[in-house]
């Protein structure tokens, strides 16, 4: 089953993501596949950060900034739950590397390739929360390369929005479920 978890930054998505995964656990092994690079103070913050926010929760952490398809050999069995943090780090780190053909690549295609990844892991695993950030409100102008990388970002939303079979947001810790039906309504912050 594929849950797709959307929210602003700070807005509680996170930690509600973990509720979930440890919500429709029973005997599974939790696997949770980090994307974002360490590659500054404030990155590195925030992997810590999150790494105590797991901490004690039985989460095996595999860290896959790109190649997510490849968590796929690390996991013991198709009966496993899946928490992928988050879809735009891997947007951003795959749109940004030095490679050129994400440069040269229509975003229809860029997002195809993304959503391919994050739809194998799917399918290898009983349930994949993925976890994606809202970034298309602040009002700001950006410069061509960050304009190019939201609308590939929104385009991946809406193209893993269509496969999922839940969809909830999350505004101000509080789930808006636009999809499906969560398990369990009393999974708690």
């Amino acid at each position: 089953m594929l849950f797709l978890l959307l929210g602003g930054s700070g807005s509680g998505k996170s930690a509600y993501a973990e509720e979930l995964v440890k919500s429709l656990q029973h005997k599974e092994s939790l696997y949770y596949v980090a994307t974002m690079e360490s590659d500054s103070a404030e990155a590195k913050d925030r992997i810590d950060k999150h790494r105590r926010l797991r901490d004690g929760k039985g989460f095996i952490t595999l860290e896959y900034p790109i190649h997510v398809e490849n968590a796929v050999k690390e996991i013991q069995s198709k009966e496993n739950i899946m928490l992928l943090e988050c879809v735009s780090n891997l947007v951003a780190n795959t749109f940004f590397a030095e490679d050129d053909y994400w440069k040269q690549a229509e975003l229809d295609e860029i997002a195809k390739k993304i959503t391919g990844k994050i739809k194998n892991l799917s399918l290898n695993t009983k349930h994949l929360v993925a976890v994606s950030n809202n970034i298309f409100e602040d009002g700001i102008k950006y410069d061509e390369s960050v304009i190019k990388y939201q609308k590939l970002l929104g385009r991946v939303n809406c193209l893993l929005a269509e496969d999922a079979d839940v969809v909830v947001e999350i505004v101000c810790a509080l789930p808006v479920v636009w999809k499906g039906t969560l398990p369990l309504a009393n999974i708690t912050q």
